[in-house]
């Protein structure tokens, strides 16, 4: 499933910084809840390190996930995921 489909609803355009940048964001709040709904995790306490991993820019704008960022990592996930299953089976 692809992040979009799983956060739907969640995912906002923002205008962001002086340039007028639009960007696809998730707020904090709404990115736990969905994990926990989805049994993800267990708790809605936020996790700081993921928080500004996945932030817009860092302490300039919390409370936000980009979701640019978020698709990235996740690719970056299963890329290693299938390099790891192509070295088991050789």
């Amino acid at each position: 499933m692809h992040p979009r489909e799983f956060f739907g609803p969640t995912i906002k355009k923002e205008i962001i910084g002086n340039k007028k940048c639009v960007v696809e964001i998730i707020k904090h709040h709404d990115f736990y809840l969905r994990l926990k709904l989805a049994s993800i995790r267990k708790k809605l306490k936020e996790n700081e390190s993921l928080n500004e991993f996945l932030s817009i820019d860092g302490p300039k704008y919390p409370g936000f996930v980009q979701v640019k960022r978020l698709i990235k990592a996740l690719e970056m996930f299963a890329e290693g995921e299938q390099e790891a299953l192509g070295l088991e089976n050789e």
